[in-house]
């Protein structure tokens, strides 16, 4: 939406400087706009029932059937790098989470995060951490979130998903507006110390970043209120 303010209007940085300032969610923002009532509904997502009993069979499949199961999403698309948290801090957090916790761990991500995921749970070295596919229909990668008793995820289409079918979720935020982002009473948002927050740029040369300023005990202390 920043990029269809005019240059006379003051552009994207215009626009950037109004997303940082801004207090309301985005159901808030659209309800003033077209006048509608309170309150504001919760997004919603159903589920066919061949995708979640294909969840179901997968989670059984990967030995992490009759436990509490976390998801972890924590990358995000190529425009928007600092979303991601780390791949050492993902593993460090599904380790725990596995380890401490007695939970089986989930990597999620989109075809582009396939090798991540990978990696991650090749570091994280616990069998209770597993990658789930990342070549799925939008409806199967659904089901999967749903299965899960909490979700970390980064600002993102998992989180949005999550939200619509009212899984308890730790969202993380960095460059981009936490304030948007109604939870509906779900969960938690978990917010980069940083003063920078909120400055939608594609790059960064602080040291350590938004993202890197969220600590692995921070989430991990998280799920565990949210369990």
């Amino acid at each position: 939406m920043g990029r269809l303010r005019s240059d006379q209007d003051g552009g994207l940085r215009r626009a950037n400087q109004l997303k940082r300032e801004n207090s309301l969610t985005y159901g808030e923002i659209f309800y003033a706009g077209l006048a509608l009532p309170p309150p504001i509904e919760r997004p919603s997502l159903s589920i066919p029932a061949r995708e979640e009993g294909w969840a179901h069979q997968w989670i059984r499949g990967r030995g992490l059937f009759g436990k509490p199961v976390v998801a972890l999403n924590t990358g995000a698309g190529s425009r928007w790098r600092f979303k991601s948290w780390g791949e050492k801090q993902t593993a460090q957090l599904a380790r725990r989470l596995a380890e401490e916790l007695h939970l089986g761990v989930i990597v999620t991500g989109g075809p582009a995060k396939a090798s991540r995921n990978t990696r991650i749970v090749s570091t994280a070295n616990s069998p209770d951490v597993v990658a789930a596919p990342t070549e799925l229909s939008l409806l199967s990668f659904a089901s999967l979130i749903r299965q899960c008793s909490v979700l970390v995820t980064s600002d993102s289409l998992a989180m949005h998903i999550g939200i619509a079918l009212q899984r308890p979720l730790i969202a993380f935020f960095g460059p981009t507006s936490d304030a948007e982002i109604d939870l509906f009473g779900l969960g938690e948002k978990i917010v980069t110390p940083l003063s920078c927050s909120r400055c939608y740029l594609a790059d960064c040369d602080v040291r350590p970043h938004c993202m890197e300023s969220i600590s692995v005990n921070e989430l991990y202390n998280a799920v565990n209120r949210w369990l």
